[in-house]
C-alpha cells in the first residue's frame, strides 16, 4: 500500500477536470479525494475529512467556490484553498479576504497547477512532487 504525505480534496463539476488533476497527481505522494461539487466537499469536510490543500473550482451550480470559500473560512478553517476558474476577473481576488492558497485559470496551467500545490502543501523540496518508485505509471 502506498505511503501518502498529504492529502488533497479536488472539487469540480467537470469531470474532465477532476480526471486531468487527478492524473497528474498519481505519482505524487498525496492521496486524493474528488467532490464534483463544493456541496458534496463541504458534506466530507463536516463529516470530518482532514485534508492539506483544496482545489476548488469557482463555477459550480448550488454552492460556487467563493461561497465554498467563505464557509471555510467561518469553520475558522486553516487549510489552504487553491481556487480556480476560466473567468481571469477572478484573479484579483483578495487572497487574504478569502483565505485562498492562489488562483488558477483554466485552461490549466499544469505547470503553474503543480507550483501552487507545492508551494500550498509548504513542500520544503522536490522530492514532494517526484514519482515514488512503487507507483506504477500507466501508458
Amino acid at each position: 500500500m502506498p505511503q501518502y504525505d498529504k492529502t488533497v480534496l479536488i472539487v469540480d463539476d467537470s469531470p474532465e477536470i477532476l480526471e486531468c488533476l487527478r492524473s497528474k497527481m498519481a505519482s505524487w505522494p498525496v492521496h486524493i479525494f474528488e467532490a464534483s461539487s463544493a456541496v458534496e466537499a463541504l458534506g466530507y469536510i463536516v463529516q470530518g475529512l482532514e485534508v492539506d490543500l483544496i482545489v476548488c473550482d469557482i463555477h459550480m451550480p448550488i454552492l460556487n467556490g467563493i461561497e465554498f470559500a467563505e464557509i471555510l473560512k467561518s469553520r475558522k478553517s486553516l487549510t489552504p484553498l487553491i481556487l480556480m476558474s476560466g473567468e481571469t476577473s477572478y484573479a484579483t481576488l483578495d487572497n487574504t479576504k478569502l483565505g485562498h492558497a492562489g488562483f488558477l485559470p483554466k485552461p490549466l496551467d499544469m505547470r503553474k497547477f503543480e507550483q501552487l500545490v507545492k508551494a500550498a502543501l509548504k513542500a520544503d523540496s522536490e522530492c514532494l512532487l517526484e514519482p515514488r518508485a512503487s507507483n506504477a505509471r500507466l501508458g
